[in-house]
């Protein structure tokens, strides 16, 4: 995952780039960074288990509520922020590369 420095928030996931400069509630780099920990977390826990997209969303958001931050990586960081849930299926659905089955 890669944040554009130029001003612009990006999240680079695998070989997308996704553009998260038109979600205008992100105020902190540490949101748009937890998001794409967010969406890594739904693909490896809820992809396959939940029904839906919003459905896997809730549950990542409670995890983390519930744990903090310390689920998303293997190692301790200080500089994560808590983005909405919109913000998280916002930027799920800039993914360009997405196939809906």
């Amino acid at each position: 995952m890669k944040i554009d420095t130029k001003g612009t928030r990006t999240i680079l996931y695998g070989y997308t780039t996704i553009d998260l400069s038109y979600l205008e509630q992100l105020v902190d780099p540490g949101q748009t960074r937890t998001i794409g920990l967010m969406i890594h977390y739904y693909c490896e826990h809820y992809l396959e288990k939940s029904k839906n997209l919003r459905e896997g969303l809730i549950k990542v958001m409670e995890d983390v509520r519930e744990n903090g931050f310390d689920i998303l990586l293997p190692y301790k960081v200080g500089n994560l922020a808590m983005p909405r849930i919109f913000e998280v299926a916002g930027a799920i659905n800039r993914m360009r590369t997405l196939k809906i089955k």
